[in-house]
């Protein structure tokens, strides 16, 4: 009997032992997590300063690039209004005036409406001859607008303008009449 007693003494005095081991594991373990979530915290701050600089650094490199093009402009993205030899349409104006009436249709509405003017585009043309950032300086609108952009991006690629002996890009002002007959 004594020894049953005794076993059962040391058996609540093990588990008292063993409860107070499980208390402190379970504390560790709390304090592990916590110092877990405190390094996760400390890592999505970086991460989020890490991203800031990141696009601060973009746009710094980006405005730098501005910066180069305004002193020294590539010669795809500089244009000119007016150039030593100035670009050409094939075969001349009078190609480009046949090309235009040709392909030119007069929108019904501005029919119906009796509009008739000059619509007035601006576009560049490349170093490669290609006609781009096409757009109305000034309308009559009823479609015709729409209709002068529409044409004036059909043309085939131009003779490009030259500059000291080199193709170069040059603004372009074009007039497009609209007459009812």
């Amino acid at each position: 009997m004594k020894t049953t007693i005794l076993f059962i003494l040391s058996l609540s005095m093990m588990s008292c032992g063993v409860k107070k081991e499980l208390v402190k594991s379970q504390e560790k373990n709390t304090e592990l997590r916590n110092k877990i979530t405190k390094l996760e915290n400390e890592i999505l701050i970086l991460e989020k300063d890490n991203i800031r600089l990141f696009k601060k650094g973009n746009e710094n490199e980006k405005k730098i690039r501005q910066l180069e093009e305004k002193i020294n402009p590539s010669p795809k993205t500089a244009s000119l209004n007016f150039a030593e030899v100035k670009p050409e349409f094939p075969g001349g104006n009078r190609e480009m005036m046949l090309f235009i009436v040709r392909n030119i249709k007069y929108p019904e509405i501005a029919i119906e409406n009796n509009v008739q003017g000059k619509v007035y585009v601006e576009f560049f043309v490349n170093i490669d001859g290609s006609i781009s950032e096409t757009k109305v300086l000034r309308g009559i609108g009823y479609g015709c607008d729409k209709e002068a952009i529409r044409v004036v991006n059909l043309m085939p690629n131009w003779k490009p303008g030259q500059q000291k002996g080199k193709p170069v890009r040059v603004k372009f002002r074009l007039p497009v009449s609209f007459r009812l007959q």
